[in-house]
């Protein structure tokens, strides 16, 4: 939930750089792994500690792989609106450093859920049978 919060607080200042494409689909596209990242988290509450693989990948890998993702597109939105930044300098900088500020907070609560996701399932194996 609370990627979902910040991503909807950077959304919600509104930079200069959000009426540009190539700026805000970047942006938009970072919605879907912070969806599966939810929806990993709902099937993770049905589960029994002895799960089965759909179960395991439906849960556990669908979390770790969308924390990734979330990680990795809130990296290029920070990049392409310094770019919007170098390019444009009749712009409101103070809205477009909250915005990165936002974006960097982000990618640091995705980095706290990594330490913690380590620690929860580090030791979690999976069986072959």
């Amino acid at each position: 939930m609370l990627f979902l919060l910040i991503f909807l607080g950077a959304g919600l200042i509104n930079p200069d750089s959000s009426k540009t494409a190539w700026i805000v689909f970047p942006y938009f596209f970072l919605f879907l792994p912070i969806g599966f990242n939810l929806l990993g988290t709902f099937n993770l509450f049905g589960q029994k500690c002895r799960m089965e693989k759909a179960g395991y990948e439906e849960s556990i890998i669908r979390l770790k792989k969308s924390s990734m993702a979330i990680m990795i597109l809130a990296a290029v939105n920070i990049i392409l609106d310094l770019i919007f930044i170098c390019i444009n300098h009749d712009i409101n900088f103070v809205i477009e450093f909250s915005y990165i500020a936002i974006l960097l907070l982000l990618i640091a609560s995705v980095i706290a859920f990594g330490v913690k996701y380590d620690k929860m399932f580090g030791g979690v194996i999976r069986n072959s049978n």
